[in-house]
């Protein structure tokens, strides 16, 4: 291998780029095409130095989407709605070229007017863009709910929650999207070509966002925010001169789903963290490759994998849709069920305490939710047992009325289709490290004889009461050191067996970062759920072997 040193990840060269007038006057056809479309994909060249906004306008203004929001819920009080909300926002998604093939930038428009009438109520989503076509939408959900509760008894009373209005911005230093795509691949390339060992190959991307979604209610709501993110991804192929193939995710913090503006991946940090972690892969890939032996072992789980783990486990249990099971045939049922037992469940162990985190930079920071509630950081695990549950307004009561005690909504309803219900989702989970608690190598030593485990992709049952952990990468210990790479190795779980084996966490060094997708609502739809955890001692997991190849 070898050790010269390449050069520093670049930074911004340049922002200069012609102003969106300048670049209208040349292409108005263009643009008037992209406005008259609510969705639409336009492939964005390579080699530009405009900046990415300047190839379209916006599909509304916010003072747009706000006169139409208002428009919408004037329409259902006349219309007689007791209660009614709407969600109305405008997505682009751009994502840079990549080798052999151009930008893409993605436009999305639409809208969600949820209205009850006589204790029912009924949802309409659309994408047309004009006033009309929301007050079509709106008088249909108002008529829907009004036939509903004609036929059947009123549901569960709303949450009541106050009246909030204003404008919040992501804090973001630099807009991507007023960034060319000639110095979003300058940056790219710049992590793709950046190694100094022979053989290496790295693969990374960044996917752009930037929304802007109105929020109002027949209640007297009206918010406004404008939300920046990134979806980041990365891998890196080590290959040896045996023709074997390490491949893994980058363990980077901060290489996950984010609130955050170009800054988040620039900086001689982001140097130091790319160079540490291809270190790290170069060393493990000079291991030899064995097979695991199956049986009862202890194991030590990287912070990414015990992410991984809970992502698939906690996440999906503490939705009081799925216990409640309102997603039974759409994202699952939950193993917390009934309703009148989740809180004070003990599902893992007294070191294990599991917070959610809406604010900037972790995914999906906003200052109010989906249905007009001021977000916050709360705990939903603590040490061990369920203490919170993820509700909305609509199902919130079920929670207060299995219970006998009061509960109000925490700012966790979120619609990931503007036309879509919207549901309770964590933007991102954290798991508290151990406040001086040890390294991922200091666990290591601790495990004697055993397994470590970086990285992990999971199976789970429907009510994420068992399932299969797939290593990334899998390594046998022998006296507290690596010895080899067991690439066979599985592990078979209980979710509340596994997780109540962790007998310790460790510290901030540990932390990785799991991201996957969470499925369900209605209409079906996917949302990211990004979760950080730090490495965890595990004892006595059931290690199986799976049918891959270790040749």
């Amino acid at each position: 291998m070898s050790s010269q040193s390449p050069p520093p990840l670049p930074s911004l060269r340049h922002l200069g780029h012609l102003s969106r007038r300048e670049f209208l006057a040349a292409s108005s056809a263009s643009a008037a095409a992209l406005v008259l479309a609510p969705q639409r994909a336009v492939a964005i060249p390579a080699r530009s130095r405009l900046a990415v906004n300047s190839f379209a306008d916006p599909i509304l203004t916010p003072d747009e989407l706000r006169a139409f929001a208002r428009a919408a819920m004037e329409t259902a009080t006349q219309e007689g709605a007791q209660f009614a909300d709407i969600r109305i926002g405008d997505l682009r998604e751009y994502i840079p070229a990549g080798v052999g093939s151009p930008g893409r930038l993605w436009f999305k428009f639409g809208y969600g007017v949820r209205a009850r009438v006589n204790g029912r109520e009924a949802f309409v989503g659309s994408a047309d863009p004009t006033r009309d076509g929301v007050i079509r939408a709106t008088r249909t959900a108002v008529a829907t709910a009004r036939g509903l509760g004609a036929i059947s008894g009123p549901t569960l009373p709303f949450a009541q929650v106050p009246v909030v209005t204003g404008e919040w911005k992501s804090p973001v230093k630099i807009d991507p999207f007023e960034v060319s795509p000639d110095d979003h691949v300058y940056v790219r390339l710049g992590y793709n070509t950046w190694n100094r060992h022979t053989g290496v190959t790295i693969f990374s991307g960044f996917h752009w966002q930037n929304e802007i979604r109105v929020f109002a209610s027949t209640e007297g709501s009206l918010t406004t925010q404008h939300m920046t993110r990134v979806l980041p991804f990365a891998s890196v192929d080590f290959s040896s001169w045996r023709m074997f193939t390490l491949r893994t995710w980058y363990h980077l913090p901060w290489f996950v789903p984010q609130t955050a503006g170009f800054e988040a991946i620039l900086g001689p940090e982001r140097h130091n963290q790319l160079e540490a972690a291809i270190d790290d892969m170069a060393e493990l890939a000079t291991y030899p490759v064995g097979k695991a032996e199956v049986g009862r072992r202890d194991v030590v789980l990287d912070g990414t994998a015990l992410a991984e783990v809970l992502a698939v486990t906690v996440t999906p249990s503490v939705s009081v849709g799925r216990i409640l099971g309102e997603e039974q045939n759409s994202g699952g049922v939950s193993f917390l069920a009934p309703i009148e037992s989740a809180i004070g469940q003990k599902i893992g162990s007294p070191v294990l305490n599991v917070w959610v985190e809406q604010g900037a930079p972790h995914y999906g920071a906003a200052q109010w939710d989906d249905e007009g509630v001021a977000t916050t950081a709360f705990p939903l695990v603590e040490h061990g047992k369920v203490s919170n549950l993820l509700a909305t307004r609509a199902n919130v009561a079920a929670l207060t009325q299995g219970t006998g005690q009061p509960a109000l909504p925490r700012g966790s309803a979120f619609a990931a289709d503007l036309m879509a219900v919207p549901g309770a989702r964590p933007g991102t989970l954290a798991v508290r490290a151990a406040g001086n608690g040890p390294s991922l190598a200091e666990l290591t030593k601790t495990l004697g004889d055993g397994y470590v485990i970086r990285d992990a992709w999971m199976q789970m049952d429907q009510q994420a009461s068992s399932g299969t952990l797939n290593p990334y990468l899998m390594f046998e210990v022998k006296r507290g050191k690596i010895v080899r790479r067991a690439p066979n190795g599985r592990i078979d779980f209980v979710t509340k067996k596994f997780l109540g084996a962790i007998t310790a966490l460790g510290g901030e060094s540990s932390v990785g970062p799991g991201h996957n997708t969470i499925d369900g609502g209605l209409p079906w739809s996917q949302s990211h759920n990004v979760i950080t955890a730090p490495a965890a001692y595990v004892r006595d997991a059931t290690i199986v072997s799976s049918a891959l190849s270790v040749g």
